[in-house]
């Protein structure tokens, strides 16, 4: 498979990706700390073109791990979420960054009590 990069260092360019690469990588998470089982599920956003995606896929095929697939609206992941109940929850930098700034925009207005918590839960 060809993997397009996106060009951050550089010009974008086509990465060979071959059938032994996906394999290792799925493997591998299994010693990487992804300790999963059949009764686990992931939700499924990426393109399937994403080359994370594939592996993830790879991994489920291996693993037996159960995916559900969003609806197509990424502004509604949190409610997909809602209804499969992911047990893992694979991701890319910049969705986990905007989580984490829609958490603490709505922590920064908490006081006392609860604002000791908030910050001791993080």
């Amino acid at each position: 498979m060809f993997c397009y990069t996106s060009g951050t260092t550089g010009d974008p360019k086509a990465a060979k990706l071959t059938h032994r690469n996906f394999l290792a990588s799925a493997t591998a998470s299994k010693y990487g700390g992804i300790d999963v089982t059949e009764e686990d599920s992931y939700i499924s956003y990426l393109p399937l073109a994403h080359s994370f995606e594939k592996c993830l896929f790879v991994m489920a095929l291996i693993r037996g791990i159960k995916i559900g697939y969003y609806s197509g609206d990424v502004l509604k992941l949190s409610e997909d979420c809602e209804v499969l109940r992911p047990t893992l929850f694979p991701s890319v930098p910049r969705l986990f960054c905007r989580i984490y700034d829609k958490i603490t925009s709505r922590l920064k207005d908490l006081t006392g009590m609860k604002s000791y918590i908030a910050n001791k839960a993080i």
